[in-house]
């Protein structure tokens, strides 16, 4: 019968020597963001609601609310549901005026929530990343395009 009160009294000390062991030091690691489409986050949005993405889009920055749109054609024929909001403090910070009118990549926290009336496909807040896409210079608006004659 003292075997297995022994074995009791082994297995405890073990527990209570892990257990008043100190934590091992924690590292701190960035969570990876989805790397998404604008298409697949505007068509599949509940899958992405509260999480890190990067997304491409095209960028405009205007005093009534900066977007991230699917195209920019959306912009140019105000295509509110094929776009995001970007929650970019006030004022803008040096440089980032010069990304308005190009495609982007955006990084940060998406959600279908907006304040105000829903007119776009969401918002991306805690923004971490936003670059102009490799390889793409600004695109200027051209002339409305003519009809047949």
């Amino acid at each position: 019968m003292r075997l297995p009160s022994l074995a009791w009294w082994c297995a405890g000390a073990v527990v209570w020597m892990v257990m008043t062991q100190p934590a091992p030091h924690r590292i701190e690691t960035r969570v990876q963001p989805y790397a998404v489409s604008m298409f697949e986050l505007l068509s599949k949005h509940q899958d992405f609601e509260g999480q890190r993405v990067c997304v491409v889009g095209y960028a405009y920055f205007e005093d009534e609310g900066d977007a991230l749109y699917f195209h920019r054609e959306d912009l140019e024929f105000s295509l509110l549901p094929n776009s995001v909001r970007l929650d970019i403090p006030r004022p803008l910070p040096p440089g980032l005026r010069q990304l308005s009118g190009t495609y982007v990549i955006v990084e940060g926290v998406y959600s279908r929530r907006t304040p105000g009336p829903a007119l776009r496909g969401g918002v991306i807040s805690e923004i971490t990343r936003l670059e102009r896409l490799p390889g793409h210079i600004a695109l200027a608006p051209g002339p409305p395009p003519k009809g047949d004659r």
